[in-house]
């Protein structure tokens, strides 16, 4: 019987006296057509390599570790390292490391575990309370990884994929456009978890970009996007008021861009253009 069932989850969890730790944002999958749903829209294979962030106990894990060449999970909780070696120990191409995936350099752990491989992707249920700042870790460090497809919270998943005009769209939005293709990849209802979240979840897939668009300086570009959107209400070119207001003028006008426009309403390729003129 499958992990991410209900009576096999509860018995886990019974046998090894495990609750769900809220301050890790542990929610266990017990509906395994979801699971299969997430490795097939990972586009897991033989020759794949996978680099799972919180394993929980085990649910997804199985499920890639049925398709994958060899998966290596990231588990900050150490008391379910035991259950993870004990319950998955049929399979030979298993490897879990109790560490919290935040402090990890991306691109050694490929190098030490997946050397050989083509293929080296990132498939994880993420605990909501750090989707972002784990994305943005995958973005801004690993230049090793072809996608990653993550379950996440609706919201943010709509707001990851939101285009320019709408009340979603942010700097995670444009991020998100800058180092990946995405998209939603399928809805998951509240109602497959135990314990059962208070929102429903999506699962969105980045294809992360090799080549990056023309950024003269990027530590620059990202400074410019996030202090676009530091406060919606305000304009553009007053979100922009720690570089030289005149200079900002000057570089609107340049690109034809109204100086009373507001970050929301502007695309990728305008940060871009902005940033590539401040530099």
């Amino acid at each position: 019987m499958r992990i991410a069932t209900y009576s096999r989850t509860f018995q886990i969890l019974k046998d090894y006296g495990i609750y769900a730790n809220k301050s890790f944002g542990q929610n266990f999958i017990i509906e395994y057509k979801i699971i299969d749903k997430i490795v097939d829209a990972a586009t897991i294979d033989k020759e794949t390599g996978v680099i799972e962030i919180g394993p929980g106990i085990g649910a997804l894990t199985e499920g890639l570790l049925l398709k994958a060449k060899k998966v290596v999970a990231f588990e900050i909780d150490k008391k379910l390292i035991d259950l993870l070696n004990n319950e998955l120990k049929d399979f030979d191409n298993f490897t879990v490391i109790n560490q919290d995936f935040l402090e990890i350099n991306i691109d050694e752990v490929v190098e030490k575990y997946f050397k050989d491989f083509e293929r080296v992707v990132i498939v994880s249920n993420l605990p909501y309370y750090i989707t972002t700042p784990i994305l943005i870790k995958i973005f801004e460090e690993s230049t090793k990884i072809e996608s990653v497809t993550a379950m996440m919270q609706k919201e943010v998943g709509q707001r990851i994929c939101a285009k320019k005009g709408g009340k979603e769209y942010n700097n995670l939005s444009i991020m998100s456009s800058y180092y990946s293709d995405c998209h939603i990849a399928l809805h998951v209802s509240k109602n497959i978890f135990t314990p059962r979240p208070n929102v429903d979840s999506c699962v969105v897939k980045f294809i992360l970009n090799k080549k990056k668009e023309n950024v003269k300086n990027e530590k620059l570009f990202l400074n410019v996007l996030r202090s676009s959107f530091a406060m919606r209400r305000k304009k553009l070119i007053n979100n922009l008021e720690i570089f030289d207001k005149e200079k900002v003028k000057e570089i609107l006008l340049k690109l034809n861009i109204n100086e009373n426009v507001r970050a929301e309403e502007l695309e990728l390729n305008d940060f871009i253009n902005i940033a590539n003129n401040l530099e």
